[in-house]
């Protein structure tokens, strides 16, 4: 399957970038770092044990990046930037600016590349289900549907492979990861 297009190289580049400047604002030695660290703990954002292995900057953005139900991703800091925010007004800026500039690449970029996991993901499900259905989108799709999307059509129907419907996605405001997710693992 495609690479998650949230991890690829241009993405990792400017949120590793965003990282290193902030680091560069807390000292881990300080004490604004120790606050930013009871902080994240206390809004659940990380476990106890999870913030106790924290030494800088870049092992508290992989960790709340890895852990998937904080709504941390690449792109997303909206938590990070209102902790990091009230101990220096500079990291507000600086997520802002990095934000925008993750937003934007994949707002250049989204269409291209999900048109290219859709077209991947209809070659995968025609081999993987032609035994249990019809090849015919309508019946695809609904597979899709049921699998993946049942309360969004379009994007199931992004999963099988429909680049217009990608193109018809975005004009309309659908949340990239969830049509991500669709041609992913439709």
């Amino acid at each position: 399957m495609a690479t998650d297009f949230s991890r690829l190289p241009e993405i990792l580049k400017l949120h590793t970038d965003m990282v290193q400047k902030l680091g560069e604002l807390f000292p881990v030695k300080g004490t604004k770092w120790h606050t930013i660290l009871k902080k994240v703990q206390l809004l659940n954002l990380l476990s106890v044990a999870d913030v106790e292995k924290i030494e800088t900057m870049y092992d508290l953005f992989l960790s709340l990046v890895q852990k998937k139900d904080n709504g941390i991703t690449y792109g997303e800091y909206t938590s990070t930037r209102t902790i990091l925010g009230s101990c220096n007004i500079d990291a507000e800026e600086i997520i802002d600016h990095y934000t925008g500039r993750i937003h934007a690449f994949y707002k250049d970029n989204l269409k291209t590349v999900l048109a290219l996991q859709a077209e991947t993901s209809q070659r995968d499900n025609q081999s993987s289900i032609s035994a249990k259905t019809t090849s015919d989108d309508e019946s695809m799709a609904q597979l899709v549907t049921e699998k993946v999307s049942p309360d969004n059509e379009l994007i199931s129907a992004a999963a099988c492979g429909h680049t217009e419907t990608v193109t018809l996605l975005l004009e309309k405001g659908a949340d990239p990861d969830e049509v991500l997710k669709a041609c992913k693992y439709g």
